[in-house]
């Protein structure tokens, strides 16, 4: 499924485990060598990898431009007292802003997710409202409509070309722990127009928790490889709330 400002930034992965090492490794990303363990995070996280990389390439060119040389800063992150709790340093390279420094590109990363987790938790959950909130802007403005496009048209240059049946998302999510989740006896039945994703933020309250759904045996057998596709009447069961 192609990448625009609507979609969601906690759904199943639009890009495999190996594609997205391939596009790091083509761009001489310093991240590339925890780029495995970094996607796996990301998944595990319930978020979109192609996402992730569309706006590290829309930030640093893959960590290769800018601050980011120096701070491994996957989002070019602002230095809060949370992030020191990552192992964070404060960078102020005399800009005027002080940035998180990491240890490490897979400590960048999961400060990455923590933000985007907070960003859902206020509803700025698409790649529209996520890029305003970024920038401090509002949802059309022509800086916020330049910094979604950057990422669009990043995804668009990473991603496999859509295909149907069981596609490249059905291989990168069995990289996931198979954990089982405790279970509730409720079931869900797929509507039409339905996603994991939508499921999750409905019945769980955060989209971000569409692993969870999809990890239960009895779903994954039911849904197949592919958890970006559900059709309606599928019985699924819920996690607990």
């Amino acid at each position: 499924m192609a990448i625009t400002g609507q979609s969601a930034l906690f759904a199943p992965p639009s890009i495999t485990e190996k594609r997205f090492l391939n596009k790091l490794r083509e761009g001489k990303s310093p991240a590339a060598d925890e780029g495995g363990s970094i996607y796996r995070r990301l998944v595990n996280n319930g978020f979109d990898p192609l996402i992730a990389l569309a706006q590290f390439h829309a930030e640093s060119g893959l960590g290769t431009k800018g601050h980011a040389v120096t701070t491994l800063n996957w989002g070019n992150i602002l230095f809060y007292p949370w992030t020191t709790k990552l192992g964070a340093v404060d960078f102020a390279p005399g800009n005027g802003f002080h940035y998180s420094r990491f240890p490490s590109w897979t400590a960048g990363a999961r400060a990455y997710i923590r933000l985007m987790k907070s960003y859902e938790r206020h509803d700025f959950d698409t790649v529209e409202k996520m890029a305003a909130r970024w920038l401090g802007d509002k949802v059309g403005t022509p800086r916020t409509n330049r910094y979604v496009g950057n990422i669009v048209d990043a995804s668009a240059r990473f991603a496999r070309p859509a295909t149907t049946g069981a596609s490249g998302a059905g291989a990168a999510t069995k990289n996931a722990p198979p954990a089982t989740p405790k279970t509730a006896p409720v079931s869900y039945v797929v509507k039409v127009g339905d996603t994991l994703s939508g499921i999750a933020k409905r019945e769980l309250g955060s989209s971000s928790r569409w692993p969870e759904i999809y990890r239960i045996p009895a779903n994954r057998t039911t849904i197949g490889r592919n958890p970006g596709i559900i059709r309606p009447g599928q019985r699924l069961l819920m996690p607990k709330r």
